[in-house]
């Protein structure tokens, strides 16, 4: 029994040696106004903290917010505290330990402000720590803006977020936003998002473009090609992508509409412009197409001309030889007592002159032979002296 005291009176004695021994951390002035005062009191607590207290003061308002937001609901003092809380999160603060918290957050709370501050919040923090679940947050707010009747400012801040951090899933979203009645009147938001994510969303443009239909196709055109940032090659790629749908769709369906066909002539002036050589058999495939749609007047003269200016500015051999063989049923249809257009005539011969291509010879070379009016016989000499050998 002794032996059994001794030992309890031992360890008694030791416990109470640690406890008294080890330091107790006061709280701060702040730390005890938070705790003592009311929800008026810690808002102004957690605004007015020290540096010191600023990290402590701002989970504790964020933790007691979701705490009392199941009790108080959308309560104004609650919403302010929680408002508080979130904008006075130090840099200093572990994103992993934060984001779901924050996530709650803006789901007890309807309040616009909080959860506009929510959002910017997240943002901040992703781009110190990364977290998908973010991503997906932002993604579903946007989403749910479609049904959700006009855009506010929590929705059109989750979409410039979007627009920060965001993937190529994102772009298809935002995208699909656009083409929607709800974000008409906020385009320019979704523009420069969809314009900071189009360069690293590639794969998901080319499904939009395949996918989408003809009809957006002019949309999505203009939102990359009117970019201030996107390189040319960058544009180029898309308008090629593009212009392949284009063609594809009026072989299969057998027509095209006018709307559709200037923007054919958009896109070979983009990949002409840039020489996006990639696109060469494309763009011949398009000039194919606009002179058989000439020769049955389904083209104007004019629409006709800029395909011939579009497909001569892409300055390769396959160009000039395209002009240079369509030179040849001009002269063709002239030799048969047929006179074609004099302002074609015109182009095609100056065209290759530019181009200087020899294969143009034999055909620059006749047109002078036959009774073209004298102002063509002229160009053809012209163009004869500028080809290169």
């Amino acid at each position: 029994m002794k032996t059994t005291n001794k030992l309890f009176y031992s360890l008694f004695a030791l416990t109470a040696g640690i406890l008294f021994a080890a330091p107790v951390s006061a709280a701060g002035p702040g730390q005890i106004r938070f705790i003592k005062g009311n929800i008026a009191d810690k808002t102004a607590a957690v605004k007015d903290a020290a540096a010191d207290e600023a990290a402590v003061l701002s989970m504790a308002a964020v933790d007691f917010c979701l705490e009392q937001s199941a009790v108080l609901g959308n309560d104004r003092e609650l919403s302010a505290l929680a408002l508080a809380g979130v904008l006075t999160l130090p840099d200093s603060i572990d994103g992993s330990q934060i984001y779901t918290k924050l996530y709650d957050l803006y789901k007890a709370f309807t309040d616009n402000t909080a959860r506009v501050a929510i959002i910017e919040k997240l943002v901040h923090l992703y781009k110190k720590t990364p977290a998908p679940n973010t991503i997906a947050f932002l993604k579903n707010i946007v989403e749910a803006s479609v049904s959700s009747g006009p855009v506010s400012d929590v929705e059109k801040t989750a979409a410039e977020a979007l627009g920060t951090i965001g993937d190529g899933a994102a772009f298809t979203i935002l995208y699909n936003c656009y083409l929607t009645d709800q974000w008409q009147s906020e385009h320019a938001v979704l523009s420069a998002s969809l314009e900071k994510l189009a360069d690293k969303s590639l794969p998901e443009l080319m499904e939009i473009i395949s996918k989408d239909g003809t009809e957006n196709l002019s949309t999505l055109f203009n939102l990359i090609e009117n970019s201030a940032s996107l390189s040319a090659s960058f544009k180029s790629e898309v308008a090629e992508h593009i212009l392949s749908e284009l063609l594809y769709s009026s072989e299969t369906a057998g027509r095209i509409t006018d709307d559709l066909l200037k923007l054919e002539v958009d896109c070979v002036h983009v990949i002409s412009k840039n020489n996006w050589t990639r696109a060469s058999a494309l763009v011949l495939k398009y000039f194919s197409q606009v002179k058989e749609f000439y020769k049955n007047n389904r083209v104007s003269e004019q629409h006709f001309l800029d395909a011939v200016s579009a497909t001569a500015m892409l300055a390769s051999s396959d160009a000039a030889k395209a002009l240079a063989l369509y030179l040849g049923e001009l002269n063709t249809q002239m030799e048969q007592g047929t006179a074609p257009s004099k302002t074609v005539v015109l182009a095609v011969i100056n065209a290759l002159g530019t181009l200087g291509n020899k294969t143009a010879f034999d055909y620059l070379l006749y047109a002078t032979y036959l009774e073209y009016p004298d102002e063509v016989v002229t160009a053809a000499r012209n163009a004869l002296t500028k080809l290169k050998w």
